[in-house]
């Protein structure tokens, strides 16, 4: 279940995203840091659609280490 990726901001090599950029979902999920060949690498801020926020070191677009979450709080 892969997701769409709708926009990218930054730089780019060979056509994919490599170096500082943010990364757009179609869900409403966006991810910005440092790129390497089309996935997040390194320190970089995963915003989730629910308001979630992870950031911390990441490799290969996977949460990796250790890494800072706020959650943001939900009522039913």
């Amino acid at each position: 279940n892969k997701l769409v990726k709708i926009r990218y901001y930054g730089l780019v090599q060979d056509g994919v995203p490599h170096g500082l950029g943010i990364l757009y979902y179609g869900d409403g999920k966006f991810d910005s840091g440092t790129f390497v060949n089309g996935l997040l690498d390194g320190i970089g801020r995963m915003n989730m659609q629910n308001g979630d926020i992870y950031e911390g070191y990441i490799s290969k677009g996977e949460l990796n280490g250790k890494v800072s979450a706020t959650v943001v709080q939900r009522f039913n």
